[in-house]
């Protein structure tokens, strides 16, 4: 899988799953990482490896602009105002 940034993914981290925007990547001791955003009301970061990214499904594709109906499985909280 060729992983671009910007790209939009499901990021698969214990056995929950999280529809993500990768903003990065970069290489620690040999490593390479990708960070990415998450959140429809307030934007969370997070870093994996290549293996805990996968494409979206058909379905999720299709279902892209309701947001709802993709994976939502990591924290989340609402923005203070």
């Amino acid at each position: 899988m060729d992983i671009q940034i910007g790209g939009k993914y499901i990021i698969v981290k214990h056995q929950k799953e999280q529809v993500a925007i990768i903003d990065d990547i970069y290489n620690i001791d040999n490593t390479v990482y990708y960070s990415f955003t998450y959140g429809n009301f307030g934007f969370h970061e997070g870093s994996c490896t290549a293996n805990q990214i996968r494409e979206l499904t058909d379905i999720e594709k299709q279902n892209q602009k309701q947001f709802w109906l993709l994976p939502q499985q990591f924290y989340q909280s609402f923005p203070n105002y």
